[in-house]
């Protein structure tokens, strides 16, 4: 099933558990979200999966208690989020639920029930009570060379330009697991990835530039190895897994280092990595395609918090 097949079927799951109460009318019954080419470029492909699991996983809890999922009531809603956050769900992920809760209800011309006070004060609630969000360590130039060198067996070539690409390029795992073939634009010093993300709309990819390095650590050499190989999506076998999390530990046992990286790390390392080297902020974002100049130096302070120690720098 594709991303769009995904959104569509919020409506299709919205109508077998939707239960009319009585005195509603056929009228009220939910109708097909806006499905045409241009109203599904204005949300991206993951984001649109993203909306369509999220939703899953609310019409069945809704299922299991007899409750009504579309048109649901902010007292539910409440509920299931208390539930979600009592099992350590983190504050992102219970806003995102809301988010898919709140589409589906706009798709089917209904008010939604995230906008009711009580949702609203049980995901401040929530905001107080939880941790701060755990940030993926980052996989830092130095930590890449260990790990490309420990890529050996039949998936070396793979994991090479899997890991190589990901960081030159400070793709995230989705934005991977997206690239294609055609989306490859060859130039005599290297290759442009055009990435389309969950921050990019429509058919405006991110233009992603990787050039020859003639060591190693080139991801257009990894590149070109591993593409007789790929047909149609470049890494096929990383859709709708973690699979890039689970290469990093594999590499990680090779080489003989404590793993602790997820996909992300490969992303936060080529920010820490380049903030070090004294590349421009805006350098990075053109390539990480941050859209807020914040969001990026939340890398960047990171980065920083060693340097800024001042213990060994007074006396």
């Amino acid at each position: 099933m594709d991303h769009d097949e995904n959104y569509r079927e919020i409506s299709r799951v919205s109508r077998r558990h939707w239960r009319p109460k009585e005195g509603q009318v056929n009228a009220l019954l939910p109708t097909e979200p806006v499905t045409n080419a241009l109203a599904l470029s204005a949300t991206s492909p993951a984001t649109r999966a993203a909306y369509s699991r999220h939703w899953l996983r609310w019409a069945s809890w809704c299922e299991g208690r007899g409750a009504c999922a579309l048109p649901a009531t902010p007292g539910s809603v409440a509920d299931y989020l208390v539930e979600c956050n009592g099992a350590g769900f983190a504050l992102a992920t219970l806003k995102a639920y809301c988010a898919a809760i709140s589409v589906a209800h706009q798709a089917a011309g209904l008010d939604s029930p995230t906008r009711a006070l009580l949702v609203r004060k049980t995901l401040q609630g929530a905001a107080k009570a939880s941790r701060p969000a755990k940030k993926a360590a980052a996989l830092t130039f130095d930590d890449l060379g260990a790990l490309v060198a420990a890529a050996q067996g039949p998936l070396a070539v793979r994991d090479r330009a899997a890991l190589l690409v990901s960081f030159w390029g400070a793709l995230r795992g989705d934005d991977l697991a997206g690239l294609t073939v055609a989306a490859l634009e060859w130039q005599p010093w290297g290759v442009v990835l055009n990435v389309f993300g969950k921050t990019e709309k429509g058919n405006v990819a991110r233009r992603v530039p990787l050039e020859r390095r003639g060591d190693a650590l080139c991801p257009v050499t990894a590149l070109e190895a591993w593409l007789p190989n790929a047909s149609g999506a470049l890494f096929a076998c990383f859709r709708g897994t973690d699979l890039l999390s689970d290469t990093l530990r594999r590499l990680a046992r090779n080489a003989g280092v404590a793993c602790r990286w997820s996909s992300h790390s490969l992303r936060a390392g080529l920010v820490t990595s380049a903030h070090r080297c004294g590349i421009a902020e805006s350098d990075i974002q053109a390539t990480t395609g941050h859209r807020s100049a914040d969001m990026l130096r939340g890398y960047i302070r990171e980065a920083d918090l060693q340097r800024r120690c001042l213990t060994t720098r007074i006396g």
